[in-house]
């Protein structure tokens, strides 16, 4: 696996290896298929940091599927802000609609429950969720995701998407904080 990181003066080291990740990704797709089956969903991904996980699963599916994108904010640093603030696109109608909400990544699990309640309102006939990585010890509100790829502890993590202040979202390897 690849050496450790430094962004913004912290170091990471390397936790969940790329080619780990397009494993289980692709797992996630199976287990998915399964339970699909004959529909057509949209695959929801939520922006920025779903983004790779979501293009890497939806080219595993064997399904068809629709794909669109909405931006959710609530990290400052490496904090949550507590606040769930979610950019609706005008053209995203959801009703009627099985919709696959893909997400990098699930601690508190305010995003996930305040997207669920939001797309429920706006319609959805069904939501089912998947998220690569999940922080159980992090959660503040009931929350568990319907496919899961890997349980991590209640560290902060960058790469494959997910950001510390814009940086380490190109990493394809996930990577783990340095405390100090």
């Amino acid at each position: 696996m690849s050496q450790p990181v430094e962004l913004h003066g912290r170091l990471f080291h390397p936790f969940i290896s790329d080619k780990r990740i397009l494993e289980r990704t692709k797992e996630l797709a199976a287990e998915l298929n399964a339970v699909v089956g004959l529909e057509t969903p949209l695959a929801l991904g939520i922006l920025n940091g779903a983004i790779l996980f979501h293009s890497d699963l939806i080219r595993a599916f064997d399904f068809s599927v629709e794909v669109a994108y909405l931006r959710t904010r609530s990290y400052s640093g490496m904090k949550s802000s507590g606040k769930v603030e979610i950019e609706w696109p005008d053209d995203l109608s959801v009703t009627g609609r099985h919709v696959v909400l893909v997400e990098d990544i699930v601690d508190s699990g305010r995003t996930l429950v305040a997207l669920t309640e939001e797309l429920l309102k706006r319609g959805a006939a069904r939501v089912t969720s998947v998220v690569l990585l999940d922080k159980p010890e992090a959660r503040v509100v009931p929350y568990k995701p319907d496919f899961s790829g890997f349980e991590i502890p209640n560290a902060f993590v960058i790469g494959y998407g997910l950001d510390f202040d814009g940086l380490g979202r190109n990493l394809s390897s996930i990577y783990q904080v340095v405390e100090q």
